[in-house]
């Protein structure tokens, strides 16, 4: 059957589409990681300005203590690392599962 399939071309249409899609998911992925880790610097930005953690004017899902000082700025520091860390996440995994895939397609 595979034969049959390489002989009319499908199987090399059908691996390009799917590459294709591959691309487009990856793509969405790492631009939604990247987002999220966009929006943690922010939250650890306002952490540092504020000097509190939750940062005024943040919602609340349900009253919490304050926390103050030292120790909102280590929440913070503890954030922006998280942040970076899902930052170089979004641009590595998509790279290495794209690299991975044409690995193992190319014959």
């Amino acid at each position: 059957v595979v034969e049959n399939l390489s002989e009319t071309g499908n199987l090399e249409q059908g691996i390009e589409q799917f590459r294709h899609l591959l691309r487009i998911i990856l793509l969405l992925f790492g631009m939604s990681l990247f987002l999220l880790a966009s929006w943690v610097a922010y939250f650890s930005r306002q952490i540092l300005i504020y000097n509190q953690y939750p940062p005024t004017g943040t919602w609340m899902l349900r009253p919490i203590a304050t926390v103050h000082g030292i120790d909102a700025r280590r929440r913070a520091y503890l954030s922006m690392a998280i942040a970076s860390l899902l930052a170089g996440f979004s641009i590595m995994f998509p790279a290495f599962a794209w690299h991975t895939f044409n690995t193992l397609i190319t014959p």
